[in-house]
C-alpha cells in the first residue's frame, strides 16, 4: 500500500514550502511547467533492483516529458490542458505501487489524492501519478508512452470528473489508447515481442467489452483496429458513445455500487478483530477521504463509535452528540 504519511508530505512540500535541495528531505524540480519529486525512499528497506539517485530518476522522467511533449502533439495539447487547470505533480517514487495479476506496476495516478487548493492564481487543482522504481529505468520512449497513459488518459479523465464514475476496465481501455497514440508518434517498434504482447492485452483485456459493444453497434467500425497502428482518434470518439451507453443501460452505475459494497465488506472483515485505535484510524480516513478512499462521512460515524464503545476515548468525542450531527460535523468542506 502507499505510504500516506509520505504523499501527504510531497502535498505539503508542494503547497507551502519552496523546493527542497538534495540533501534534503526531497528534490522537487519544475520542468516545462510540471512539477517532478522525489521523497526519499523509505529506510531499512531491501529493494529488488538497485535505485536510481533521486538527481538520476527525476532526470530520466525530464527526458520521457521531453519526449513526449515534442513528438507527440495530442499529448502535449492534454498536458497543456492540465496545466491551465491546475498542477501535475509526477512523483519518482521507490516504495511499492501495488502489483497488477501479470507483475508489479509501474506507474499510478493517484484520483482520491488530488485536492482543491489556493494559490496566487486563486483555485487550483493537482494531478499526481507515482513513477516507481522500475518504470524509471525504462527507455526514454517507452517511458513516454507510461506518462501518456498516466496523465493524457486518467489525469484527464479526473479533470473531467469521470474517473470514479466508470467501470477502472473502461477507464484502462481509455488509457490505453492514449498510450497507444504516444507509441505510434514516438515510432516504437510495433513488431517487437513486448509490444505483440501488450496490443493482444489492450484488446483481449482492457478493451474486450469496448470491442464487443462495436461487434454489436458499429460493425463496420471494427476495421479501425485491424491495423499495425490502430486508427485511435476515431476509436475515442466511438468510446465516447460506449461511455454514453453504459450509463444510459446503467451498467456503470451498477458497476460503481457493486465495488462500494465489495469495498465495505473487506473494510469491515478486516477492522472485525482489529484494535480500537487501528478503527478510529480508519474513521479518520473515511472522515476525510484518502488514497483510495472517497470520504464517506456516515460510514466515518460508525466506525468512530464503534473505536468509542471499545474505550478509545479520541473517538468519544466524536460521538458526543446525535448520529446526525456528527455526520454533519465531519462532512468535508
Amino acid at each position: 500500500m502507499i505510504k500516506r504519511a509520505i504523499l501527504l508530505t510531497i502535498m505539503t512540500l508542494l503547497l507551502h514550502s519552496p523546493a527542497i535541495a538534495e540533501g534534503g528531505a526531497a528534490l522537487e524540480r519544475l520542468h516545462r511547467g510540471i512539477h517532478l519529486v522525489a521523497p526519499p525512499a523509505g529506510p531499512d528497506r531491501d529493494f529488488d533492483t538497485t535505485l536510481l539517485s533521486p538527481a538520476q530518476g527525476l532526470d530520466n522522467i525530464a527526458a520521457a516529458l521531453d519526449r513526449l511533449i515534442e513528438q507527440s502533439p495530442r499529448s502535449a495539447q492534454s498536458l497543456d490542458r492540465l496545466k491551465e487547470n491546475g498542477r501535475i505533480v509526477l512523483v519518482y517514487y521507490p516504495d511499492d505501487l501495488g502489483r497488477f495479476a501479470d507483475g508489479e506496476k509501474i506507474a499510478l495516478y493517484l484520483p482520491e489524492f488530488r485536492r482543491d487548493t489556493e494559490d496566487d492564481n486563486g483555485p487550483g487543482r493537482s494531478f499526481y501519478a507515482l513513477v516507481g522504481r522500475h518504470g524509471v529505468k525504462w527507455p526514454v520512449d517507452e517511458l513516454a508512452a507510461v506518462l501518456a497513459h498516466e496523465l493524457v488518459g486518467h489525469a484527464m479523465q479526473d479533470h473531467h470528473r469521470r474517473i470514479r464514475k466508470a467501470r477502472a476496465m473502461d477507464m484502462e481501455c481509455e488509457a490505453y489508447l492514449h498510450e497507444e497514440i504516444a507509441y505510434q508518434d514516438l515510432g516504437l517498434d510495433k513488431h517487437s515481442t513486448e509490444m505483440v504482447a501488450w496490443r493482444q492485452a489492450l484488446e483481449r483485456h482492457w478493451c474486450a467489452d469496448f470491442k464487443s459493444y462495436m461487434r454489436d453497434h458499429r460493425p463496420g467500425d471494427l476495421a479501425l483496429w485491424d491495423r499495425l497502428n490502430p486508427n485511435v482518434p476515431a476509436l475515442l470518439a466511438i468510446f465516447e458513445d460506449y461511455t454514453d451507453h453504459l450509463d444510459r443501460t446503467g451498467v456503470s452505475a451498477r458497476a460503481a455500487k457493486a465495488l462500494q459494497r465489495q469495498i465495505r465488506e473487506d473494510r469491515a472483515r478486516a477492522l472485525h478483530h482489529a484494535p480500537a485505535a487501528e478503527i478510529y484510524r480508519a474513521a479518520v480516513e473515511l472522515r476525510d477521504g484518502g488514497i483510495g478512499v472517497p470520504p464517506d462521512p456516515a460510514e466515518a460515524y460508525r466506525y468512530f463509535r464503534i473505536a468509542a464503545e471499545r474505550g478509545y476515548a479520541p473517538a468519544r468525542s466524536r460521538t458526543g452528540g446525535t448520529p446526525a450531527t456528527d455526520i454533519r460535523r465531519a462532512r468535508p468542506r
